[in-house]
Formats: C-alpha cells, sequence, structure tokens
C-alpha cells in the first residue's frame, strides 16, 4: 500500500479522434494508434485507489474517449465499483463533444 496521497488519476485512453484539430497534439499519426488495454487501467485505478486520501478523481481524455464509450463505461462502473464508500470519487472526461 502506497503511504503517498494521490489525487488524481489521468486517463490517456485511445489516441482515435474523429476530429482533425490543427492545435492538438493527437492529430500526429502516432498518437493515434495508441489504444491500452482494460487490464492497465485497471491495475493503474487499483494503485490510485489504494493511496491515501479522502477525495480522488480519475480523469479520462485522449483523442476522443468517447470513441471507446464501451471500455470507458466498463472503466468508470470498475473504479465505482472499488472505490471506498467513505471517499469521494470525481470521474471527469474531456471530449469534443461531437
Amino acid at each position: 500500500m502506497s503511504h503517498t496521497e494521490y489525487r488524481e488519476l489521468l486517463v490517456f485512453l485511445t489516441g482515435k479522434c474523429n476530429m482533425e484539430c490543427s492545435y492538438c497534439f493527437v492529430d500526429r499519426k502516432n498518437f493515434r494508434k495508441i489504444n491500452p488495454r482494460e487490464k492497465n487501467f485497471k491495475e493503474a485505478i487499483d494503485l490510485f485507489l489504494n493511496s491515501p486520501g479522502k477525495e480522488k478523481t480519475i480523469s479520462f481524455y485522449g483523442g476522443e474517449p468517447l470513441m471507446e464509450f464501451g471500455q470507458l463505461k466498463n472503466l468508470s462502473l470498475y473504479a465505482r465499483k472499488k472505490n471506498d464508500s467513505q471517499r469521494i470519487l470525481n470521474i471527469t472526461l474531456s471530449t469534443n463533444g461531437t
């Protein structure tokens, strides 16, 4: 168990995106190929939620995280299930809204 208090876990869910914004770093072709595995995210969530602290935030971003909606939903439900009922868990999402 970690004794360090981690407050936020940033999850780069996917490099896929349905837009081609000129200012976005995901526009580079290598980022579009990034598609981490759900198992790795679950391990990171476990480590994060096992660290001390009364409030935690998991932030999903990417490319467009909604392009991996199934995985996004599974990981959000997994985190809620694993969370200590005495702790506040915020789940946020950065999306282009399309």
